[in-house]
């Protein structure tokens, strides 16, 4: 490895160390890219064991809870949006308006999150759940479902029959934790 190289990855280091005693909590074998991304409302914020926030990330609280699960990974480009503008006053400039309501948003264990997905306010998104790269995530997403698009729609189950099953089991999903195929 290159001095450069060396020396960015322990800047890296050092600011990571340093800013995930901000968050809510910041699970061990954790890692996001305290340089290129932006986190606002770290205290409420929840990030699991061996999560995996890719670089350019842009993650806002505003005021309500996140959480992300465990073993999730997620794809550079990310951008988590708990919050939004009111739009509904006649006369007044949207950067006037205001906040609007802001809601919670819980990403469950196991999740895989592709490059450049949006996920908006108020959403969940179930244990072992796929989103596709540069969806636009605007409502719930069911347990061991992928979805894709703008706006995220269901595509298909990520296992079958006995193999859904077994990765229900190793998720701790009992069997009405979502829909069966």
């Amino acid at each position: 490895m290159h001095i450069f190289d060396q020396s960015r990855a322990a800047h890296r280091f050092l600011l990571r160390s340093f800013l995930k005693h901000r968050f809510a909590s910041f699970g061990r074998g954790s890692s996001y890219d305290p340089v290129t991304s932006v986190v606002a409302g770290y205290s409420d914020i929840s990030i699991g064991d061996h999560v995996y926030i890719g670089p350019h990330a842009y993650v806002s609280a505003d005021g309500v809870k996140i959480e992300i699960g465990d073993d999730t990974v997620i794809g550079p480009g990310f951008y988590l949006v708990a919050g939004d503008h009111r739009f509904d006053q006649p006369g007044v400039a949207f950067r006037e308006s205001g906040r609007g309501v802001n809601e919670p948003v819980i990403i469950g264990r196991n999740v895989w999150i592709g490059a450049r997905v949006t996920v908006l306010k108020g959403v969940t998104v179930g244990a072992g759940a796929i989103l596709a790269a540069g969806s636009v995530v605007t409502r719930d997403v069911e347990p061991l479902s992928i979805v894709a698009g703008v706006p995220a729609r269901f595509v298909r189950w990520s296992f079958e029959g006995t193999e859904q099953l077994e990765h229900k089991k190793f998720l701790g999903l009992n069997d009405s934790s979502h829909r069966q195929s």
